[in-house]
C-alpha cells in the first residue's frame, strides 16, 4: 500500500491491484479515444509521472470531447479509479449566498481539485447520482475497494492525420461576422456594378440594330425565368429538381441552359446557330444569364448568332416561348436551340 497526498486529499493506493484493473480494461475505438491514445504518448513528464504514482495507464480511458475547436484542439473528459481509500478528504462545507452566485447560481458544493499540465483533475468522495442513472461513454462503474476522480482537458490537440468527425459549435466572433457581412456587400455592389455594365453593352448592341428594347425589372425577370422552366420542361419532369438546377441552387452557379447540358431536354447543337437566325424575331426576350439581366425585344431579326456571340452568357427567347437559344460561356456547351 502507499499513502500519497494529492488535492488535499490523503488517499491510500493498492499501486498492484490498480495497475491489475488498467490491464483488464477495454477501451471503445473511437475517434476521440484514438486521440487521446496518441496523446498519451507525447504527455509531458509531469503528466505521466502523476498517473504513474497512482498505478495508471492513462491510455486506458474512454473520453467524451465535444468536437474539434477553431483552434484545432478538443475540450473532452473523462475518469479513472484506484483501488484505495481515502484517510484524509477535505470536509463537506455548506454554500453561501455568495458561493452560490459566484458558482452560477448552482448548489454544487467544490470538490478537491488537482492541476496538472493540461489536466484538471476532480477527487469525489462518493458517486454522483445523475451520473450513474445517465452514463455516457467516459462513465467508469466504481468496482468494491476502489475510488474514483475525473479529468477535464480543455485544448487536448488533435493528433491524428484524419479528419475529426465532430466540430464543435462556436458562436461566431463580432469581428467574423463584420467580415462576412462586409464580403457579402462587397459581393452585392460588384454583381450591380457588373449587371450596369452588361445593361450597357446590350443598350449599345441595341441601339446599333436598331432594336427596341424594355428592360425588365427584377420582379419580371424572375417571372421569366420560372415561365421559361415551366414552357421548355418535359411534362412528367422533376420540376423541382430542375428549378434546383436552374435557377436556385446555392451550391454553384445556375442556368437556364442546364436544362439542356443536364439532359433533361435533348437540343439542337450542331445547326443550332443556324435554326436560330431562322427564326422571326419581331418580339423575343434575353436574359444575360450570369448578370441576370433581361429585355423585352421589338424588332429583333438583326439580333442572330453573331450578335448573340458578342455577349458573354445569353439565352434569347420567343414572347410567346415557342423556341429558345443559349450561347453558354462554356466553350465545350452549346450553343443550344430548342423548339417545341
Amino acid at each position: 500500500m502507499k499513502i500519497i497526498k494529492c488535492a488535499n486529499c490523503v488517499i491510500e493506493v493498492d499501486i498492484e491491484k490498480t495497475k491489475e484493473y488498467y490491464r483488464n480494461f477495454k477501451v471503445l475505438d473511437t475517434q476521440g479515444n484514438r486521440n487521446y491514445q496518441k496523446y498519451c504518448e507525447t504527455m509531458s513528464a509531469e503528466e505521466r509521472d502523476f498517473f504513474d504514482t497512482f498505478g495508471i495507464d492513462p491510455a486506458c480511458c474512454n473520453v467524451v470531447h465535444f468536437g474539434i475547436s477553431r483552434k484545432k484542439t478538443l475540450c473532452c473528459d473523462g475518469e479513472y479509479v484506484i483501488c484505495g481509500r481515502y484517510l484524509e478528504y477535505p470536509p463537506h462545507e455548506e454554500m453561501t449566498i455568495e458561493d452560490f452566485v459566484a458558482n452560477g447560481l448552482e448548489f454544487d458544493t467544490p470538490v478537491p481539485t488537482e492541476y496538472v499540465g493540461g489536466f484538471w483533475f476532480s477527487f469525489k468522495d462518493k458517486e454522483e447520482d445523475w451520473e450513474a442513472e445517465d452514463p455516457d461513454e467516459s462513465y467508469v462503474k466504481i468496482p468494491e475497494g476502489f475510488i474514483k476522480f475525473s479529468f477535464e482537458y480543455e485544448q487536448l490537440p488533435w493528433l491524428l492525420k484524419e479528419k475529426c468527425e465532430k466540430k464543435e459549435w462556436e458562436p461566431p466572433h463580432f469581428w467574423e461576422l463584420h467580415k462576412k457581412l462586409k464580403e457579402k456587400m462587397e459581393e452585392k455592389r460588384n454583381l450591380e456594378k457588373l449587371a450596369e455594365e452588361t445593361a450597357t453593352k446590350f443598350e449599345k448592341s441595341f441601339a446599333e440594330n436598331s432594336i427596341k428594347a424594355e428592360r425588365l425589372t427584377k420582379k419580371e425577370t424572375d417571372k421569366f425565368k420560372r415561365s421559361w422552366i415551366e414552357a421548355f420542361s418535359p411534362a412528367d419532369a422533376n420540376k423541382k429538381e430542375i428549378k434546383a438546377n436552374c435557377y436556385t441552387s446555392r451550391k454553384y452557379s445556375t442556368y437556364l441552359w442546364h436544362l439542356f447540358s443536364f439532359g433533361y431536354v435533348r437540343p439542337e447543337e450542331e445547326k443550332a446557330r443556324e435554326l436560330y437566325n431562322e427564326q422571326i424575331k419581331d418580339t423575343c426576350y434575353i436574359l444575360g444569364g450570369y448578370e441576370d439581366v433581361a429585355y423585352r425585344l421589338n424588332n429583333a431579326d438583326k439580333l442572330n448568332a453573331d450578335v448573340a456571340d458578342s455577349f458573354y452568357d445569353v439565352v434569347i427567347t420567343a414572347t410567346d416561348f415557342s423556341w429558345t437559344y443559349a450561347k453558354t460561356h462554356e466553350e465545350h456547351l452549346g450553343p443550344y436551340f430548342y423548339k417545341k
